[in-house]
């Protein structure tokens, strides 16, 4: 049987989807629609998201059903255990410069199948990429070393990093020395053979009381150079790309 009889094949026996109306078509996204049917026919890889997830998966556009009003996406690899529970699935894909994000709401059925059944979204958004895409780093927290003005240098854990910047946790209320715009004239960590000493400039920083009481603290590279840049970037990279694809293998 081919895909899409397979996909859109309905045996009398078996129960509709649930109550999710998929009859609604005049609210469906033009834009989003032309995307979505882009990305089938190109059979492209897209970046897929599941709500209270941390980890991110991967899927194709197998099919846009204009007439029920539902998309069909591949299954998800590495395929989550906790999608059953999820409501929404969020596409965020890279493309032109642009970070295209969609909201897709699952269709659940008693038909159990590989393949997931979503209603068309309503609106798409698109908005400039980053010039250095930030990475979360697998395994136990990466340290670095920072100092503001008057201070004693600390630790911080980074919870992710790109080559134009960093996110820190420093434990308790540090509020008063990283005030928005603040010098850190130290900012200080190891990637593998890449040494980072550079100074630093605060973008933002809030209290977080879970799982303790801590500062989480943005900090913009404030005067590293452009080749340090691409070093840090494709370091980055290639750790991301050997952690997907362990996570693919296991």
């Amino acid at each position: 049987m081919s895909l899409l009889s397979r996909l859109f094949h309905k045996k009398p026996a078996d129960k509709k989807p649930e109550a999710k109306s998929a009859s609604n078509l005049n609210t469906v996204s033009a834009p989003a629609l032309a995307q979505l049917e882009q990305w089938s026919a190109k059979r492209q890889l897209i970046k897929v998201k599941v709500p209270g997830d941390r980890e991110s998966y991967q899927s194709m556009v197998l099919a846009v059903d204009t007439v029920r009003g539902l998309v069909w996406l591949d299954e998800l690899t590495p395929r989550p255990f906790s999608l059953g529970s999820a409501e929404w699935l969020v596409v965020e894909q890279h493309q032109n410069g642009e970070i295209i994000t969609l909201r897709l709401p699952i269709l659940h059925s008693a038909d159990q199948r590989r393949e997931i059944a979503c209603l068309l979204p309503h609106s798409i958004d698109f908005r400039p990429r980053r010039r250095w895409e930030r990475f979360t780093l697998p395994g136990d927290p990466l340290k670095a070393k920072i100092r503001s003005i008057g201070g004693e240098p600390q630790m911080a854990n980074i919870i992710n990093l790109s080559a134009g910047g960093v996110r820190l946790a420093l434990r308790g209320n540090q509020l008063d020395a990283l005030r928005r715009d603040a010098l850190l004239p130290l900012c200080e960590f190891t990637l593998g053979q890449l040494h980072i000493n550079t100074h630093g400039r605060v973008k933002s920083a809030r209290v977080v009381t879970s799982p303790y009481r801590h500062t989480q603290v943005s900090v913009e590279f404030a005067d590293i150079s452009l080749a340090t840049q691409k070093a840090l970037n494709d370091h980055l990279e290639r750790l991301a790309d050997l952690h997907h694809q362990r996570r693919s293998a296991a």
